[in-house]
């Protein structure tokens, strides 16, 4: 007695990215990182030239980058300089995101669909919570990312030292 159990469009996804598709040579999701340096890097991103046979069939079209909250940015795949770019949308999607020169981020390209992005600062953590970037209501907490595996515990200090900073500063 066999029944065909679909998965669900999430676990779809993770085993794909865990084991891509080992029927076919071409897997269903293709990666690459970018470390950002020089002075362009909110403006315009560059697809390394290896990858770019992977997104040559996006010329012109818009796909999505989601981070880690899961929020989506519209971005347009051109060519510039004889190089696959994103540049329509890239700057708001860096700026939104606070990218600073020496993060290092992640792209996830899942094939037919959009890129999903997971972006480190220099603190080797990733940024999990862009809220406050986005808002630009509240200082972060003590200038420092919240970390993936961080405990409740040093998240919570973390609370208390900016409470306590913005207490003192409000007293002067």
């Amino acid at each position: 007695m066999s029944s065909k159990v679909e998965a669900c469009p999430m676990c779809t996804q993770s085993c794909l990215m865990t084991h891509g598709n080992k029927t076919n040579s071409r897997t269903l999701v293709s990666s690459f990182f970018k470390v950002l340096i020089g002075d362009m890097f909110s403006t315009i991103l560059y697809f390394p030239p290896k990858f770019a046979p992977t997104v040559s069939s996006l010329n012109g079209l818009e796909t999505f980058l989601e981070d880690s909250s899961g929020q989506r940015w519209k971005v347009k795949v051109s060519v510039l300089n004889d190089s696959f770019v994103l540049q329509e949308g890239w700057s708001e999607f860096a700026s939104d995101h606070g990218l600073e020169l020496g993060d290092f981020i992640i792209f996830n390209y899942i094939m037919g669909s959009h890129f999903e992005v997971h972006i480190y600062d220099k603190s080797a953590c990733e940024r999990l919570d862009f809220s406050e970037r986005r808002n630009q209501t509240t200082p972060n907490l003590a200038g420092e990312e919240i970390c993936r595996g961080q405990s409740k515990l040093k998240n919570h200090v973390l609370k208390a030292k900016m409470v306590a900073k913005n207490t003192s500063t409000n007293k002067k």
